[in-house]
């Protein structure tokens, strides 16, 4: 099976509602490296509701992919829309994440 890429489209309204759910500042649900943080940055960056972005995630996985990645891909998209810093930083983050 071919591994499917989840297209995310982050604005300044989908981190807002993403922090307004989580009830969490966006810098700390980014350091949160689990299924439910990924799950809601899926939710909040294809528009669609909790359990659409569950579906989304899990046929992704099921097509080869793996959780890490899928978190690579959030933070490629989040990074070239604007919301996270150099690359550098960005790989800071995620060892730091991955590190909890």
């Amino acid at each position: 099976m071919e591994q499917k890429k989840i297209e995310l489209n982050f604005t300044p309204r989908t981190i807002k509602e993403l922090e307004d759910k989580a009830k969490r500042s966006f810098a700390e649900v980014l350091q949160d490296f689990s299924m439910k943080s990924v799950i809601l940055f899926v939710e909040k960056g294809c528009r669609v509701s909790e359990e659409a972005a569950e579906k989304k995630v899990e046929e992704y996985m099921s097509s080869g992919g793996n959780l890490l990645e899928l978190y690579n891909q959030i933070m490629t998209q989040l990074t070239e829309r604007g919301f996270l810093g150099d690359p550098k930083e960005m790989e800071k983050a995620k060892k730091e994440a991955l590190n909890q």
